[in-house]
């Protein structure tokens, strides 16, 4: 998983990573404590380079607040991380 871009970000950020053969993914947006903010993606993604972007929404519509967020993508029974700042 790439880093998050722009960092920090007070819009719109998104994250690039490679899959090396079509799988499912799941991806999502913590909290510093731990708490899913936001699904980006659930599905099944192509091989090669893929990316996600997050408007700064949480599941309920509303904007997320300042602080440090993790992007977290599972696939193949792996997980990577990418952190994010948002400042409002």
């Amino acid at each position: 998983m790439g880093y998050s871009v722009p960092n920090p970000a007070n819009g719109e950020s998104s994250v690039d990573y490679t899959l090396e053969v079509s799988q499912e993914v799941q991806i999502d947006v913590f909290d510093v404590a731990g708490r899913r903010v936001r699904n980006l993606e659930s599905g099944v993604r192509p091989a090669g380079q893929n990316w996600v972007s997050w408007d700064g929404r949480m599941d309920d519509g509303h904007q997320a607040p300042s602080g440090v967020y993790f992007f977290r993508l599972q696939s193949g029974g792996a997980a990577l991380t990418s952190r994010v700042v948002r400042v409002r």
